[in-house]
């Protein structure tokens, strides 16, 4: 399963990303919801963890993005 992990807490970021990978997940990590979005621009993943409150493209408006622009 391939997972992307959005938050502006670095911490925090890499914490879930070291522990999903310890279950054998494929994770990808994204400080903010406009990096988030580019990397959604080519590439595909089953599931985003994504925090609500970023700078530069917030929670809320990136998961509108995803929900009208992808597949």
């Amino acid at each position: 399963m391939r997972i992307l992990v959005v938050d502006d807490n670095w911490g925090f970021l890499n914490v879930l990303g070291d522990l999903l990978r310890d279950y054998g997940y494929k994770v990808f990590l994204a400080e903010d919801g406009k990096q988030a979005r580019e990397f959604l621009e080519g590439e595909r993943v089953d599931l985003i963890i994504s925090d609500v409150f970023m700078p530069t493209l917030d929670g809320v408006r990136f998961h509108s993005y995803v929900r009208e622009f992808t597949d």
